[in-house]
């Protein structure tokens, strides 16, 4: 591993201030890059979908998936919902709304910690969308349908070389009725925001010792947390930080 980055064992810098908007971020727990946080949606794509529109409050999970414009133009996110769901409301009214992206979270022990015994705390990657809702024609709607099945289905087999499942696999009678239940739409993004909570603010002996006990933990969140610590480590050491 290269030289610890402080004097006093710190491993990754520190921020006085905050970044972020609309998410609260201190500062040594933001995203390296938009795309990072693009990365996370493309990972962990169930949103939670939040709306206000004439008063009223309005959440559902929804997949949702990133298209590029044209020549290099900023990310958009599409995604799709029952024609039925009151919220389908907001979507035609053009409401603004915030997509909320949940990356893996778990429980850090303080038992975990060895250099600065601390209360415990809670390792976590979530990423928030604010724009406005645009609705997509039934022919557009139809083919995100597709896109995100492609997307999905990449995700969902072990082996890269399996035969991925198709909507052209689907009767076309329930393939029509499917199209007149959805209403699929775009999220026009205004600003992309994501904490990356991972300790870094902790002494290295402690972000190792945490990772040891993620390791052993049977928590659900624990192997993928760990798994991303791992890799954020591996990239400080590669950069000679």
């Amino acid at each position: 591993m290269a030289e610890q980055r402080t004097a006093d064992g710190h491993w990754f810098p520190h921020s006085p201030g905050d970044a972020g908007e609309c998410l609260f971020v201190p500062g040594h727990f933001s995203f390296g890059s938009e795309q990072e946080m693009l990365g996370l949606i493309g990972r962990y794509p169930m949103a939670q979908l939040f709306t206000a529109l004439d008063g009223r409050h309005r959440v559902t999970a929804v997949p949702m998936i990133a298209r590029w414009g044209d020549q290099g133009g900023r990310a958009r996110l599409f995604g799709h919902m029952a024609r039925r769901n009151p919220q389908a409301g907001s979507v035609a009214g053009e409401a603004d709304a915030t997509a909320v992206f949940l990356g893996p979270g778990t429980y850090v022990s303080p038992r975990w910690f060895r250099i600065r015994k601390t209360v415990s705390t809670w390792n976590y990657l979530q990423v928030q969308v604010h724009g406005k809702l645009r609705l997509l024609s039934d022919d557009d709607t139809f083919a995100l349908l597709g896109d995100t099945v492609a997307h999905l289905e990449a995700q969902a087999h072990p082996d890269p070389q399996a035969p991925l499942w198709s909507m052209a696999e689907t009767d076309a009678q329930l393939l029509e009725k499917l199209r007149s239940g959805v209403v699929g739409f775009e999220l026009e993004i205004d600003s992309l925001e994501g904490v990356k909570r991972l300790n870094q603010d902790k002494h290295i002996e402690d972000i190792l010792s945490i990772m040891g006990g993620l390791a052993e933990s049977p928590q659900p969140g624990a192997a993928e947390v760990l798994q991303v610590m791992a890799g954020m480590l591996a990239s400080e050491t590669r950069s000679g930080k």
